[in-house]
């Protein structure tokens, strides 16, 4: 059956057993791929790395796709900075808010920093020093392009038996399901 030759119905019209079937078919032969069916083609299509979205760091949306992400050591005892969480921005450009909390369990001070590699080059943006038993939310407003790499690290500035803990990690911006620009429509 073509898709467009069920009987046509105007605004009000019953339902009628016969439209009804024709509409099935129709949708059947659409999802089915028959030849001749409506297909889905270019932004419909579009896949995370086919896309490009401008946000602005806020705290409207939580945003997730688009990114890609790799876990690392949530907890650490190393006095050497350690990978908490890696963050490639695969579609966005603008900027994102990204933040965390960071918890120690005695008053030796912990360090978190977040670092963005961008065409090679590798920047500390912020460091944070908590001590004191303190649990401390941190935030902070990254400008980002595609390719780019955000990375949080910890570590433990001294003492036996201190802990540094990184959780609570988040990332937002203003409305990333606003109209995007295609990489390629093909």
């Amino acid at each position: 059956m073509s898709f467009f030759t069920f009987p046509a119905a105007q605004v009000g019209d019953a339902v009628t057993v016969e439209r009804w079937n024709a509409l099935e078919a129709a949708f059947s032969d659409f999802a089915d791929g028959v030849t001749g069916a409506p297909k889905i083609k270019g932004k419909a299509m579009a896949t995370d790395d086919a896309f490009l979205i401008t946000v602005a760091a806020s705290d409207d949306f939580a945003i997730s796709r688009g990114l890609s992400l790799v876990l690392g050591a949530s907890s650490t005892s190393s006095g050497s900075y350690v990978m908490a969480r890696e963050i490639t921005v695969v579609s966005f450009t603008g900027s994102i808010r990204f933040k965390a909390t960071h918890k120690t369990n005695a008053s030796t001070e912990v360090d978190l920093r977040i670092r963005k590699t961008s065409g090679g080059t590798t920047t500390t943006l912020q460091t944070w020093d908590i001590g004191n038993n303190l649990s401390q939310a941190v935030s902070i407003d990254v400008p980002v392009a595609v390719g780019d790499v955000i990375t949080w690290e910890h570590k433990v500035s001294g003492g036996v038996g201190v802990v540094s803990s990184v959780s609570a990690f988040s990332q937002s911006g203003d409305d990333y399901l606003k109209e995007y620009t295609p990489i390629d429509e093909t």
